[in-house]
């Protein structure tokens, strides 16, 4: 299995290959630098994405995935139920509604995604736990994941603030069936401080850290606090402002790091 964390700049994009072939793209960034992404990580001929989740509505996780859409034939969308209001959320709602095919569900917290059978490979849905249509705060309702294959499991974040997080720990906490440990995180809010505390690295338990961030971008991120509580846990920071397109490969058991950019382990 493969998980490429795609340089799309200031945004989030992820791109998952099961042993048998699946595939699943986990937002689109904030243009269209996703298509060359895919381009580089999809074979020529390959015009197709089984599952599609926007992890909610912000332009740095959905604006390229209207494009995406329209030149792949995307199987699934699983998406939550909040709206953003902007151009880009009217976009990709306008999209996904142009192809009276696509097969349509609402991520829901419990539900698990079986890739491949036969090797057990899933994703489970940790979060949002309810409907989000009216929450304000669109960070708030994304939608967390944690794909498994084998002894080794990815927890993918979106723009989770720590209060959300502080939920997840909780959960994880009374119950081994919402368990969040991992071997690699996606850092929440592209290392913002809002995210990534103190409390939710120790119950992950990441050996690799990911910030998915554009170089110079306006915000700082990732923030020097996280990054100070990351390296407390002894996680490995990769970022694709440093190392580009940043890809996981396993068998369930190993794991390996390839980047575009150099990286020493």
């Amino acid at each position: 299995m493969t998980v490429q964390f795609l340089d799309v700049g200031q945004g989030d994009s992820i791109f998952i290959t099961a042993p048998n072939g699946k595939q699943v793209l986990i937002d689109g960034g904030p243009d269209d630098r996703v298509l060359l992404g895919l381009s580089k990580s999809m074979r020529l001929w390959d015009r197709s994405i089984d599952i599609v989740i926007p992890t909610h509505p912000d332009k740095d996780h959905i604006a390229g995935l209207a494009s995406v859409f329209r030149l792949y034939r995307v199987g699934t969308v699983i998406m939550g139920n909040v709206s953003s209001g902007t151009v880009f959320d009217e976009e990709l709602q306008s999209a996904i509604d142009n192809e009276p095919r696509l097969r349509r569900a609402t991520a829901w917290r419990g539900e698990r995604i079986i890739l491949d059978h036969i090797r057990g490979v899933y994703i489970d849905i940790l979060f949002p736990t309810s409907d989000t249509r009216t929450w304000d705060e669109t960070n708030e309702s994304s939608i967390v994941v944690r794909l498994v294959y084998g002894n080794r499991s990815f927890l993918l974040t979106g723009d989770l603030p720590s209060d959300a997080e502080d939920y997840l720990v909780y959960m994880a906490s009374i119950d081994s069936a919402n368990r969040i440990d991992s071997d690699v995180l996606k850092l929440g809010h592209h290392g913002s401080k809002t995210s990534t505390s103190e409390k939710f690295l120790l119950a992950v338990t990441p050996s690799y850290s990911i910030v998915s961030a554009g170089k110079g971008n306006r915000y700082g991120h990732p923030d020097e606090s996280v990054i100070e509580r990351v390296q407390n846990v002894n996680s490995n920071i990769l970022s694709t402002i440093d190392h580009g397109t940043v890809t996981f490969t396993t068998d369930g058991d190993d794991l390996w790091i390839t980047t575009e950019k150099e990286y020493k382990q």
